[in-house]
């Protein structure tokens, strides 16, 4: 963790150390800062739609399906311009499902 901490204090405007801080974090259950690292490298990066993959399964695992629900559509629209993998559309898929079941539960 600290040594992804003094990364991006020394390359702050570059969003693959954002992104490698956050791995880290959400190794260590820190869902809130991974999150927030994310959050930076979508901003540092924005046309990336990786990031916000990265930031869907953050939520996912958070369990916060408020913040999941627009998300999801942000990447669905950027995913009609955007080269995606077959996982990540299987994971975006999988994580609408999982909305879906969430909204429906009493």
């Amino acid at each position: 963790l600290s040594l992804a901490q003094r990364a991006v204090a020394a390359l702050p405007n570059d969003p693959s150390i954002h992104d490698t801080l956050a791995y880290v974090q959400l190794k260590l259950k820190d869902f809130k800062n991974a999150q927030e690292s994310l959050k930076v490298a979508s901003k540092l990066d924005p046309q990336n739609i990786n990031w916000r993959i990265k930031l869907a399964q953050a939520y996912d695992e958070a369990g916060q399906m408020d913040d999941l629900g627009p998300l999801l559509d942000e990447i669905e629209k950027m995913m009609t311009e955007t080269q995606v993998t077959d996982a990540q559309r299987q994971l975006i898929r999988q994580l609408r499902t999982k909305l879906a079941k969430t909204a429906s539960l009493p």
